[in-house]
């Protein structure tokens, strides 16, 4: 922060030389930038209070040469401290026979099996696709009410109540579905299919908004959209039927909840496009995985190879 006392000139060009520092290498200017503007503030100061507007252009004569300078060889140091450190890095690239052989060998061997390895598992995974139906939270008088995320957290606790997921597994006929594809060979309980069912969706209230996606995962995307939409329908069903027979209203539903109307903004969507695997974020795993090992394994096998080496021609010396 510049002191008040300091002229506009002294101020200006000390802005001014702040800019021109963009001129020297990133890693200098973090390292020397806030000790180099100070420096050159007190020369401005001094040059005024010596010798006024003649004495900062000087200043400014000479500390424009040293800066042009000075950026230069910090260009340069800084590109040779690159080349040597990418020479550095290329000689465990060419290690000597037999321990650079062992190297690139390991490497190489080590980097495509892990690679091929990441691949095949990510193709040959079950596709799964997702499917997002979204229902708001309003007042009964379809005002819109205040943000209360006790409430939507209620909301979402009942969606995936135990009666709304049977009633789902009866209306798609989940029982005799599941036990077929899944080779149990016969209808599965209740219980079973609620059990999965849990597994296969996702609550997830919109930040700020009373809004809720109910988003269903399945091997099949019209399965997904089908899943997502009927829970949504049940669960809306279920709430009209209690709200008609006041009598069958949960007694642990708040009031806030008693008082809240639901509307449907939008169905679920089969989509084409599977949500897992992530086909090109496992690949690049797989290849920074695969590189990394086999650098590991590859210099832990040319050390070993340097050091039989060294034991064998390792003079004798007698007693």
């Amino acid at each position: 922060m510049h002191s008040p006392v300091d002229p506009f000139a002294v101020r200006l060009s000390t802005r001014v030389y702040r800019r021109l520092q963009l001129a020297y290498p990133t890693t200098h200017r973090e390292i020397f930038g806030a000790d180099m503007g100070q420096v050159f503030r007190d020369q401005c100061r001094d040059a005024c209070r010596r010798q006024g507007g003649l004495g900062l252009a000087l200043l400014w004569g000479a500390t424009l040469a040293d800066l042009l300078v000075s950026a230069i060889r910090e260009h340069f140091v800084n590109l040779q401290t690159k080349i040597v450190m990418l020479q550095n890095l290329a000689k465990f690239f060419r290690m000597g026979a037999p321990a650079g052989r062992v190297f690139r060998a390991t490497f190489l061997i080590t980097f495509f099996l892990l690679l091929a390895a990441g691949t095949v598992v990510t193709l040959i995974m079950p596709k799964s696709f997702a499917s997002t139906a979204r229902i708001l939270v309003v007042r009964q008088d379809d005002k819109p009410g205040e943000y209360n995320p006790y409430l939507i957290q209620e909301v979402m606790q009942r969606m995936r109540a135990d009666e709304v997921l049977d009633q789902v597994a009866t209306d798609l006929d989940l029982n005799r579905i599941f036990g077929a594809r899944y080779g149990l060979g016969q209808s599965l309980t209740p219980t079973q299919s609620r059990f999965m069912l849990a597994s296969r969706f996702e609550f997830r209230p919109v930040r700020g908004a009373s809004l809720i996606e109910v988003r269903a995962y399945s091997e099949q995307p019209q399965e997904a959209a089908q899943l997502a939409n009927t829970l949504v329908a049940d669960f809306l069903r279920q709430v009209q039927q209690s709200r008609q027979a006041p009598a069958a209203r949960p007694a642990t539903a708040s009031s806030a909840f008693n008082e809240a109307a639901f509307k449907l903004i939008s169905n679920a969507e089969a989509s084409s496009r599977p949500v897992r695997p992530n086909v090109p974020a496992n690949v690049v795993v797989s290849l920074i995985i695969g590189a990394a090992v086999g650098w590991l394994l590859g210099l832990v096998g040319a050390g070993l190879v340097r050091w039989r080496m060294q034991r064998l021609h390792r003079p004798v010396t007698s007693h």
